[in-house]
């Protein structure tokens, strides 16, 4: 901590003298001759103790402590006296001050030791308001993390109400787009023909949809399929994967900042890919919503799964009947 601190007194003998023996102890030290000039001083430049003389010419030390404690609580004071009636160091406890100095101020012992009470107890605060802002940050991340979990089961308890195939897709992608608040978002499916094509969207250009509805161009979604794991892109594409997308790409998915993409399977089956794009409010993907958007598609895995069996049951079933 940088120590400056403010002489305040009408004397100037007794400044310089105060000064001499501070500086020897590497305090930085400013002067003023009055109350007035204090009060100034202490507008333009950051001070954190103050040593004044309380029998000052227009406006005594009480007053300047006062006024002190009034702008700036947080500064300390420390008063010099040759008058160390109990009125007056009552006076000055009720008012705020660090500490009460008799003169004579010979060897400066009890001055040092006033004044390393004095920056302790600033120090000490400092670091409880350190503590308070680290505190708040995780009270906010803590109710963030619980907030995003609440999110994510009601997603999950409203993908498990489906049953039918198409509608769990469909369920997908709007609980996706919904957790991390995304731009834009696809679903993109393995045909029968073994291409990859848009087959639900959110936020995308409609012209890009169709003409990607058969097969999506060789580009960066194909390259993301073809990677087979989650990915997450904070920002921007980086360089070697600006080179790969496909200009349709470009122009209608990845014009915001912000990619996240999940391997959609129906059980341990590969079937599609689902894409996020452009984060909300200029605020990065993060891990966590990656994680989230992987066990949103865990979760649809098993009830695909699921659909696909109950539906094959159905199927076998009505062919019994009619056999």
């Amino acid at each position: 901590m940088a120590r400056t601190l403010l002489i305040v007194d009408h004397v100037a003998t007794r400044r310089t003298s105060l000064k001499l023996l501070l500086v020897q102890e590497q305090y930085q030290v400013l002067e003023a001759a009055s109350c007035e000039a204090a009060l100034a001083l202490i507008e333009r430049r950051r001070i954190d103790v103050v040593l004044t003389e309380t029998e000052l010419p227009s406006r005594s030390g009480l007053f300047l402590l006062k006024e002190l404690k009034r702008k700036r609580p947080d500064i300390e004071v420390i008063l010099l006296t040759h008058n160390a009636s109990s009125y007056n160091l009552l006076q000055a406890l009720r008012n705020g001050a660090h500490d009460f100095i008799v003169r004579p101020i010979d060897s400066g012992e009890f001055l040092f030791q006033a004044l390393e009470r004095a920056y302790r107890a600033i120090q000490l605060r400092q670091e409880e308001r350190q503590l308070v802002i680290e505190l708040e940050v995780r009270n906010r991340q803590m109710s963030s993390t619980l907030n995003r979990m609440s999110e994510l089961q009601h997603a999950l308890e409203r993908l498990a109400m489906l049953e039918d195939p198409g509608e769990l897709l469909q369920g997908l992608l709007d609980a996706a787009v919904g957790l991390v608040h995304a731009e834009r978002g696809l679903l993109a499916l393995i045909g029968r023909d073994g291409d990859l094509a848009v087959k639900l969207s959110r936020g995308l250009d409609q012209e890009f949809c169709r003409a990607c509805a058969e097969k999506i161009p060789d580009g960066l979604l194909s390259a993301i399929f073809d990677h087979g794991r989650p990915i997450l892109i904070a920002g921007k594409l980086p360089p070697k994967l600006e080179q790969k997308t496909a200009a349709e790409e470009r122009q209608a998915l990845f014009i915001t900042p912000g990619v996240l993409a999940i391997p959609v399977r129906s059980g341990t089956r590969p079937i599609g890919l689902l894409v996020m794009a452009g984060h909300p409010r200029q605020l990065p993907f993060n891990e966590a919503d990656l994680q989230r958007l992987t066990q949103l598609a865990a979760h649809a895995a098993l009830l695909l799964e699921k659909a696909g069996r109950i539906r094959q049951l159905n199927k076998q079933a009505q062919q019994r009947q009619y056999a």
